[in-house]
């Protein structure tokens, strides 16, 4: 049984000269101090890329015990890991699992204790608070897109430059290949006006079937592919390292296809893309439309689509990329579970050692019973596996079901998509505690199969 020393740091890096109001009077300051934090709590949460992480921290009032005024622009880097042994770790980029604002510093006293609370969000939160004033035009590059956006973002200017594009992508696509070529003269990137800048920068990925996030001071842009990968995920086994297991399963809603269509206001028509693709033997009447087709899904009939809408998009291949990528996002969802361990580092497929605090939503991760056990059932004589399970402490009738279905469990996946992670972690003395609580979903594979089952 392994054993972990966790430790924790944390920086805290705030403008100097005044309050916030004698800044903005004064200007804007861009002089700093780092303030040395060695938090004895620490609840990160890990989300996806449409929402912002999270990281709530408990520190010394020696540490941070000034003014809450003082330190209201600050930014917070959070470094976490195993020790092996020693007394403190140290902090580098490998062990770095946060950079983001500070957005509120609460203060507690007792007689015996004096502490402050940290409640910070990283870089995504300003995107999500700020009005859509940078549209980028459809001219731009997605490189150009991203700094537009970012010049019309208050406080957000210093990920101008910090983008990375990833999965082959370069950061010189033109918005414009989403849209015919007359149309991408005429405007810019349709938005509400009562959305938001992160939604704004969606749209512009997204209308090229691609995924952004952040992730600590940086922006990446990836394929959905190349997010959701499948390689060498980390290995959760019950009754080897997991200490809770939960799982549900929601309707087969998400098995549904979609029509995604959009209107082109220079030729007048509607483009109407299926996924999965139409087949001969699954298409109905409909009103006269462009379409587009994909490749190779299981089929599925007409009434068994939902109908989306897309404007911005008006380029047909690229309309049928974005509809694969949506309906793809749509299938993540038929099985959904948690489970809990407090391995700071577990064995993935390959044998490998994976850091439990480097996960991260959009992770591959394989989460299944005791493979030994699995193993012992199935070399049992078929007469002989109820009593076996009987014996476990299962009823007759529900180990009557699981013998039944053996023949169909090699065909249900057992790797999974994490869709939310949560690290705690304290620090007492020498003492300490950790914790990761991950959340899941399954995936039903294009083709038909369903990957994902326990």
């Amino acid at each position: 049984m392994p054993y972990y020393y966790p430790w924790m740091f944390a920086t805290l890096t705030v403008p100097i000269y005044g309050t916030r109001e004698e800044r903005n009077r004064m200007a804007k300051a861009t002089e700093t101090v780092t303030l040395p934090l060695r938090p004895t709590n620490a609840e990160l949460e890990l989300n996806s890329h449409n929402q912002a992480d999270g990281l709530e921290l408990t520190v010394d009032w020696f540490d941070a015990g000034v003014d809450p005024r003082l330190v209201d622009d600050g930014v917070v880097t959070f470094y976490a890991g195993d020790s092996s042994g020693y007394l403190e770790g140290v902090p580098e980029p490998a062990n770095c699992r946060f950079i983001g604002v500070l957005r509120e510093i609460a203060t507690s006293r007792t007689v015996d204790t004096a502490q402050v609370h940290l409640s910070c969000v990283d870089y995504t939160k300003l995107f999500l608070e700020a009005k859509p004033k940078g549209i980028p035009n459809y001219d731009m590059t997605l490189r150009e897109a991203w700094q537009t956006i970012v010049a019309a973002t208050e406080n957000a200017g210093i990920l101008r430059d910090r983008i990375r594009f990833e999965g082959g992508v370069t950061g010189s696509e033109k918005l414009a290949v989403a849209v015919s070529a007359r149309f991408a003269k005429l405007a810019q990137v349709p938005c509400h006006p009562k959305t938001d800048a992160w939604a704004v920068w969606q749209q512009c990925v997204g209308m090229l079937g691609l995924v952004s996030f952040i992730r600590l001071d940086e922006c990446v842009v990836t394929t959905a592919t190349n997010l959701y990968t499948e390689t060498d995920a980390p290995m959760l086994i019950w009754g080897r390292n997991v200490l809770e297991w939960h799982e549900s399963r929601t309707a087969a809603q998400s098995r549904k296809g979609i029509i995604l269509t959009s209107f082109d206001p220079e030729t007048g028509k509607t483009l109407e893309v299926f996924y999965p693709p139409q087949t001969e033997e699954t298409k109905v009447k409909r009103m006269p439309a462009i379409r587009v087709g994909g490749t190779e899904p299981a089929p599925v009939k007409d009434e068994d689509r939902e109908v989306l809408q897309y404007s911005a998009v008006t380029e047909p291949g690229q309309l049928a990329k974005l509809a694969q990528r949506i309906y793809e996002e749509r299938s993540r969802q038929e099985l959904a579970g948690s489970v809990v361990t407090e391995e700071m580092g577990v064995e993935t497929e390959r044998q490998n050692e994976f850091d439990m605090l480097s996960i991260h939503a959009g992770e591959s991760i394989r989460i299944a019973c005791n493979p030994e056990e699995q193993t012992h059932l199935n070399s049992l004589p078929e007469g002989e596996r109820v009593e076996y399970l009987v014996d476990r402490g299962y009823t007759r009738e529900v180990a009557g079901l699981i013998v039944r279905g053996m023949s169909d469990l090699h065909r249900l996946e057992s790797k999974f998509y994490v869709t939310r992670a949560r690290v705690e972690m304290s620090v007492d003395g020498d003492s300490g505690r950790f914790k990761v609580d991950v959340e899941y979903v399954n995936r039903i594979q294009p083709g038909g199969g369903t990957a994902g089952s326990a």
